[in-house]
């Protein structure tokens, strides 16, 4: 087993070459992995890369989100907070 854990989603990716990417995440966490893999789940699976990504929200689309939100404060709607 490559990662151990509780993971929220996994998502797998098939490549034109063949390989795979592998990323696992986790609610409320910030980091999450990418696995480049050829042969998964088979008895001569190789990791081919493995490397931490930062899955927080960009800052841009935080600030949209504001932004949003308080246009639809000013018009008197619902934000369903």
């Amino acid at each position: 087993m490559l990662r151990s854990g509780d993971w929220n989603s996994m998502e797998v990716e098939i490549q034109a070459d063949g390989t795979q990417i592998v990323k696992l995440t986790k609610d409320g966490e910030n980091k999450g992995y990418r696995l480049k893999m050829r042969n998964m789940c088979m008895k001569n699976e190789e990791v081919l890369e493995d490397e931490e990504i930062d899955i927080r929200t960009p800052e841009h689309i935080l600030e949209r989100q504001a932004e949003a939100k308080c246009l639809i404060s000013s018009k008197g709607g619902n934000d369903h907070d």
